[in-house]
């Protein structure tokens, strides 16, 4: 699944973005169409006939009738960044003959010619170039912001990040580029906004230097961090993983979309019944197209299924293999307390200090109210902040009773969002529900 980001990172240069931007008009495309492989469309320009643009999306590669040496051409970024914002605008169909022709010829060629791995290397060292380019105008960029200090920043205007960000999709780096629009973000979230900015730019900082020094990680972290700044890996290479079959119980899944609406992500949380490792699977896909997320996961019911983890210092995101049928959950096995909880916390982001939805499983936890504040509160009277945009708060009472009970869900921006409640061999689901 492509984000609007992830397709200009494949500009050329930052001309070919801005060319292509004067193609995002419905009208300047007679034929818009899709099918699971690939994407095309014709595009009216100065000449007579319209411009036929087509895309394999497994690569992607592109192809176009206009004369453009650029790759890809302008026309093919619009269709591509079309597609991604305006997904509802084509056609599901057949492709044409000068789309089924170039696809099969892809095809022919792919299986009768080897990897070229030359080729592969030499476009890899043209993105790190650009990376390394953009990281280092990042890192100045930063500076002058703590530099000049965070009280400025409130009055800014939003172009003042989106401009940087801007220049690390040119850069290639859309994971650098999302990261700068959260701190734009950030600046509305209340009273303790500046201390919560601060705490993103440290990491963000952080994650530059880090990337400067790839090498000298261990090669676990080398893979996350290559993934936060927007290298990407394939669920296919992460199926060649060893992988994990176990029974894991479904503790809680919701699916959210993203400030402008083009991206629903879906996050399926698991744990395994044997160890307790805990797994997440992410979904991605256009609204009109949700019917393509993973709808066979049940919160409150295990299934025995093999998993394959993502390459990572502290392993969470994975890929489902075969799985069967579910059965309900008959126990729920958490940290005993908020201390021991926080313990894993704490251990996990030592490993990766970029964490920012972490699990939990909270036994003997009790729903309460102090200063129009809920919390939930564990047997050493520890407190924990339940976050205000929790929607089923009376159903987390009425499960709880005024009783402990065992609870499941994300500590994220120093709250906690309750996903699922245990109590009395019943499991509770409580995640938002999708709109």
């Amino acid at each position: 699944m492509w984000t609007t980001e992830q397709v200009q990172a494949l500009a050329p240069d930052a001309a070919s973005n801005k060319a292509a931007k004067k193609l995002l008009k419905l009208n300047k495309w007679p034929l818009l169409a899709y099918n699971e492989t690939a994407i095309w469309g014709e595009c009216q320009g100065s000449s007579s006939k319209p411009y036929q643009t087509r895309i394999a999306l497994e690569e992607p590669a592109f192809k176009c009738s206009c004369p453009s040496r650029k790759f890809p051409c302008k026309h093919a970024l619009a269709l591509f960044l079309l597609y991604v914002q305006s997904h509802n605008a084509f056609k599901s169909t057949e492709p044409p003959p000068w789309v089924a022709e170039w696809l099969t010829k892809r095809q022919a060629k792919k299986a009768n010619k080897p990897v070229n791995t030359t080729a592969q290397l030499k476009r890899t060292a043209k993105r790190e170039e650009k990376v390394q380019a953009g990281l280092q105008e990042l890192s100045l960029w930063l500076r002058d912001l703590v530099r000049n200090g965070l009280g400025e920043l409130q009055d800014k205007p939003y172009n003042f990040f989106e401009g940087i960000a801007a220049r690390m999709v040119d850069a290639q780096a859309p994971g650098l580029a999302n990261r700068i629009r959260e701190l734009a973000a950030i600046r509305q979230t209340g009273q303790n906004w500046a201390s919560h900015l601060l705490e993103a730019v440290a990491r963000l900082h952080l994650l530059v230097e880090s990337y400067q020094r790839l090498d000298s990680l261990p090669s676990e972290l080398q893979h996350d961090i290559r993934s936060l700044i927007g290298w990407t890996q394939t669920k296919e290479s992460v199926l060649q993983q060893t992988a994990m079959r176990d029974n894991w119980l479904v503790l809680g899944q919701y699916i959210e979309s993203d400030e402008i609406g083009q991206l629903l992500t879906q996050r399926i949380w698991l744990q395994s019944a044997k160890t307790g490792k805990i797994a997440l699977l992410l979904n991605f896909a256009h609204p009109q197209s949700r019917h393509s997320l993973d709808y066979g996961w049940i919160t409150g019911t295990h299934r025995a299924a093999e998993l394959s983890f993502y390459p990572s210092a502290y392993p969470l995101r994975a890929v489902a293999k075969a799985h069967d049928k579910p059965s309900s959950i008959t126990s729920l096995k958490g940290a005993a307390n908020l201390q021991a909880a926080f313990a894993i916390y704490k251990k996990a982001l030592s490993q990766l200090p970029w964490i920012e939805r972490f699990p939990m499983i909270l036994e003997n936890v009790t729903p309460t109210q102090t200063n129009k504040t809920w919390w939930l509160t564990d047997t050493t009277q520890h407190h924990l902040p339940i976050t205000s945009h929790f929607k089923h708060l009376w159903d987390l009472l009425a499960v709880s009773g005024g009783n402990a009970i065992t609870v499941f869900g994300e500590w994220q921006n120093n709250c906690f969002y309750p996903l699922g409640a245990w109590s009395e061999e019943n499991y509770v689901d409580m995640a938002p529900t999708a709109s």
